[in-house]
Order: C-alpha cells, then structure tokens, then sequence
C-alpha cells in the first residue's frame, strides 16, 4: 500500500482468504488506509462491512482514513454520517477524528460548524492541541473575521500552546 499498488494489496487479501490465513483488523486497517487514499471509497467501505461482518473491531484507526479522504474531496456529508456511524459501532473517535472534521467544514468556509464541535471535543475530554486552533483560525482568517482568529491566538496562548510558523501564516496570509 505504501508504494500506491493498492489494488494487488486487496488482490493479496483475497489470496490469504483462499489459503486459510485470515487478515486481522490491522491488514483491513492498512487497507482502508491505502483506497481511502486512492480515492476508491466504496471499496473501503466494503471493507469495513466485512470486518465487522467477521466480528473484527472497527477503531478510529479504521475510520480516520476514510472520513480524511471524504472531507479532502469535499465529502463532508459522507465524512459527518461516517463519523456517526463509527460511533454507532463502538469505535470511539479521536481528536485526530474532530480535527479532520472541522477542518473539512473551514475548507468549505462552514466555520461556523466547525467551531460547533470545540465543546464536543471539551466534553469528550479531550484537550485541543495547537492542530486544533490551527484549523480554527484558518477558519475564521478565510471567511475574513480577523477578530476571531486573534482570540483563538491569545486563547491557544492562555492554555500554554506554542504557536507555529502554520499559526503566524495563517493569520498573515
């Protein structure tokens, strides 16, 4: 999968199922992770109904690739139902899984929704990082409110996060 030869990858599961050496869910993993990114999404999807049809544990590392490549190509109402359904199924999001969601939402200038899913971050105690604020502020600096942006600068402060040159870019720019 990592030389982009995916499809020979997915040829090889079939070929262990074939020879009784069944894949376990980190071979699926790999996987979804490789069509995810090769934009072959109903195939990873397919992939993941057949862990679960073997009783395999789906996990946020199942999950993340796909709802990544969903919000990449502008998939947001695909990546937000698969989010939904991770979570039906017992696989607990990350803060990786939020900030891939907000970040789909602030490409798509819906910062508003993306700021949305700071409190569920909070109450699902997880503690942003300085990837979160990063994605908020470019939120807020590409609809044009400055004055947000610059909160969330001070506020990322306050909370003892160091800026990064992506932080001072983004507000620049």
């Amino acid at each position: 999968c990592r030389e982009g030869q995916v499809q020979e990858a997915v040829d090889l599961l079939s070929e262990m199922q074939r020879r009784g050496c069944f894949p376990n869910g980190v071979t699926y993993n790999v996987l979804i992770n490789g069509l995810s990114k090769k934009g072959q999404f109903d195939q990873a999807k397919g992939l993941i109904q057949e862990m679960l049809n073997k009783g395999l544990t789906v996990s946020a590392y199942t999950y993340n690739p796909l709802i990544a490549s969903y919000c990449a190509n502008g998939m947001l109402v695909e990546a937000l139902g698969l989010a939904k359904e991770m979570e039906m199924r017992g696989a607990s999001p990350t803060l990786s899984t939020y900030n891939t969601l907000m970040y789909g939402l602030c490409k798509q200038g819906r910062v508003g929704d993306a700021w949305q899913w700071y409190p569920v971050v909070l109450k699902k105690n997880f503690v942003p990082d300085i990837v979160s604020y990063n994605i908020l502020i470019y939120g807020y600096c590409r609809v044009g409110n400055a004055r947000a942006a610059t909160f969330l600068l001070d506020e990322l402060k306050r909370r003892k996060l160091i800026p990064t040159v992506v932080t001072y870019n983004t507000i620049i720019d």
